[in-house]
């Protein structure tokens, strides 16, 4: 149902070759694609945002309808399992590839996608990838080194 509702037809959208749970897959959901698949992501979009403030909910859908950001779903059986929002950011001297909001359910049936996000940014010029996320991430992101912290203090 949601592949048809995404129109996708002929896997131009898809990225299905995970050899760890040919159940689950990939799918990047593009620009004029946001409205129909806004729907069936929106929880888990709210659910990223629980700590965040800086940006609402509307703001996330406006950045990845105007191509700002990218919305990438972890599929099984036709249900969402989880939501990644990567965002390209350019710098004088290289170009990386944020995880920006991610949630999803059962965290060990879709983690083993990030891989083709990550051939998806190296196809796009990214000479990094970047997390942004909770200390939690250290643990599943092994592959991945801190190379900094962020520390905030609310001022209202």
């Amino acid at each position: 149902m949601l592949n048809a509702q995404l129109n996708i037809k002929d896997g131009r959208n898809t990225f299905n070759h995970s050899r760890n749970n040919p159940e689950t897959y990939l799918v990047h959901v593009k620009p004029d694609q946001v409205n129909n698949a806004s729907p069936l992501c929106l929880p888990l979009i709210k659910q990223s945002l629980s700590d965040d403030s800086s940006y609402s909910i509307d703001d996330v859908l406006d950045e990845l309808r105007e191509g700002k950001a990218q919305l990438w779903l972890g599929m099984r059986d036709d249900k969402v399992q989880a939501i990644l929002v990567t965002v390209i950011n350019i710098h004088p001297c290289a170009k990386d590839c944020l995880i920006w909001l991610c949630a999803g359910n059962n965290r060990e049936n879709w983690t083993h996608l990030l891989p083709q996000i990550e051939d998806w940014a190296k196809a796009h010029g990214c000479d990094a990838m970047v997390v942004r996320g909770r200390r939690g991430w250290e643990k599943v992101m092994k592959d991945y080194k801190k190379t900094h912290i962020i520390l905030e203090k609310k001022l209202r």
